[in-house]
């Protein structure tokens, strides 16, 4: 699947920056709720930076998610092709 981004080597460039991408933690406790509230076992984190958000999930409750950012390398791609919950921070 083809992926059009507005500005995407602007945001390859912030990616490199040590404190750009890095603050999806902070949703951890609302995230879980959600996926709590809706049952999904299947959920990917679109524009996943550098991976706080699933760190933080598993960490805390054991949780693992698949991760996409078209900016970050080893996350150019989405793992599958169908996911019950797709979230954005």
């Amino acid at each position: 699947m083809k992926y059009e981004y507005k500005d995407l080597e602007l945001y390859k460039q912030l990616h490199q920056q040590r404190s750009y991408g890095d603050t999806g933690s902070v949703y951890t406790d609302d995230v879980r709720s959600f996926i709590d509230e809706t049952g999904s076992v299947s959920v990917l984190d679109c524009g996943a930076g550098r991976g706080a958000l699933k760190r933080s999930l598993y960490k805390k409750y054991s949780f693992n998610i698949d991760e996409f950012d078209p900016c970050v390398p080893g996350k150019e791609v989405i793992p599958k092709d169908e996911y019950e919950m797709v979230i954005t921070t």
